[in-house]
């Protein structure tokens, strides 16, 4: 359920970079198979442990990466084999732990809803880059899990 609520709030995000646009050029550049390049949590972290951190979690974990999104001009998406790995993030003595456990994707496809839909996301495209940014998305718990001390952005970047 916790993953389509996700798709649903993606497809309202995009629904203003298709209705706020003020040519149909912008329109036109949404349409198109996006794949996930980026996915940031806001931590640098070596999840991998080789010695290298990265707040690009996809560079860090060894887990299938497949995610695509595509738009139609009938302002539909289909969102395919959709990055749901379980990322635990934890902060002991100001230091994060950055767990992944890896799961298999799925598939799914919703149309993209109206712009009064749209409330606290925030997407735009530049160049051949989507972005979606995901305020406060990400739980930072304490050692044993009990507790949210603190919150980061989760930052989607999708490759045209």
């Amino acid at each position: 359920m916790k993953n389509l609520l996700s798709l649903a709030v993606l497809c309202i995000s995009f629904t203003t970079l298709f209705s706020c646009s003020k040519d149909s050029n912008n329109d036109s550049n949404l349409v198109g198979i996006w794949k996930l390049t980026n996915y940031d949590i806001g931590i640098s972290t070596d999840v991998d442990k080789d010695g290298v951190e990265h707040k690009n979690i996809l560079n860090e974990i060894v887990c299938s990466v497949n995610e695509t999104l595509e738009f139609e001009t009938n302002k539909s998406m289909t969102s395919s084999d959709s990055f749901h790995h379980e990322v635990k993030v934890s902060k002991v003595d100001n230091s994060y732990l950055v767990n992944v456990e890896c799961r298999d994707g799925y598939i799914s496809s919703i149309n993209v809803l109206t712009e009064e839909e749209f409330t606290e996301y925030e997407s735009y495209i530049e160049g051949n880059q989507l972005t979606l940014v995901y305020a406060n998305a990400v739980k930072v718990y304490n050692e044993d899990f009990t507790e949210v001390v603190e919150t980061k952005d989760l930052i989607k970047v999708y490759t045209k």
